[in-house]
């Protein structure tokens, strides 16, 4: 179970924007998470009925593919830019932290990312790729988190499989709210090439929490300090992550590209909302 840091009596700004830090690591609701409001966005795409997907032919699948590699060589191209952001805001952390073990912390993994970058890149691209064709097989042949059963009776989920869940929610939510057009955009792009009626964002493939979970499992794999690693939670945030909207837009263009609704989405949303074909 992730558990990290929350606010400091005083919060200083940092050049990747607010960061919360204190002296204690504590659940989740630490990181400006509403819990109960969390737990309900997290519940509801769990038990949301997953209804039968039509089966996905071949050129579905390979465009789907050919999203995960844009996706790729997208990050690939501004990680550089992504690692001396997040090195200046550690290096900054450090000289103005007020607890021993964070600013430690902070100096440590600001010179374990300056002195293997290349690491970090590689790790975040094998996670990536896995993340990516994982969420890619959901799409397509079904979804695997079926707890809708028996007339809505909902399955037990194990505790920290949920607690992840809204960590990961809570740290993706001002991603979705800063990206929110491109996502809309994206998200009835893939609709329409997958025959379906809409893709939430919940079932994206390239919906933020995947990014977060992947530089979250390569950052566990580049730093093998169990007890302090996840004091890097706090630094993923739009200011300091990587850029997503790069992201989204390559994904957006390599659609329309292949003549996935190449014109304004809104008119094809008017269509569908006013059941035209």
């Amino acid at each position: 179970m992730w558990k990290f840091c929350a606010t400091m009596s005083s919060q200083k700004k940092f050049p990747c924007g607010k960061i919360s830090l204190s002296s204690k690591i504590r659940s989740p609701a630490c990181a400006s998470v509403n819990l109960d409001k969390e737990m309900d966005h997290v519940m509801v795409s769990y038990i949301s009925s997953s209804p039968k997907a039509k089966p996905v032919s071949t050129r579905q699948s390979e465009i789907l593919e050919s999203l995960m590699y844009v996706v790729l060589r997208t990050v690939n191209t501004q990680f550089p830019a992504f690692s001396r952001r997040l090195i200046d805001a550690l290096l900054l952390a450090s000289q103005q932290g007020s607890d021993a073990n964070q600013t430690n912390f902070c100096f440590h993994a600001s010179t374990l990312l300056k002195n293997n970058e290349s690491g970090l890149a590689r790790e975040l691209q094998k996670q990536l790729e896995q993340g990516l064709k994982r969420e890619n097989t959901e799409i397509e042949h079904g979804f695997k988190h079926e707890l809708a059963k028996n007339e809505g009776a909902l399955s037990l989920v194990p505790f920290e499989e949920m607690d992840h869940k809204v960590l990961l929610s809570g740290i993706s939510r001002p991603f979705e709210l800063k990206y929110a057009d491109q996502l809309v955009a994206l998200n009835i792009r893939l609709a329409f090439l997958l025959e379906r009626d809409e893709v939430p964002i919940a079932r994206n493939p390239f919906r933020p929490e995947v990014f977060i979970t992947a530089l979250v499992q390569a950052w566990h794999t580049f730093d093998t300090n169990v007890e302090t690693r996840d004091f890097i939670l706090p630094f993923f945030h739009p200011q300091c992550f990587l850029d997503l909207g790069l992201v989204f837009q390559a994904l957006n263009e390599s659609l329309i590209g292949r003549g996935i609704l190449p014109g304004s989405v809104d008119s094809y949303r008017i269509k569908k909302t006013d059941g035209k074909p």
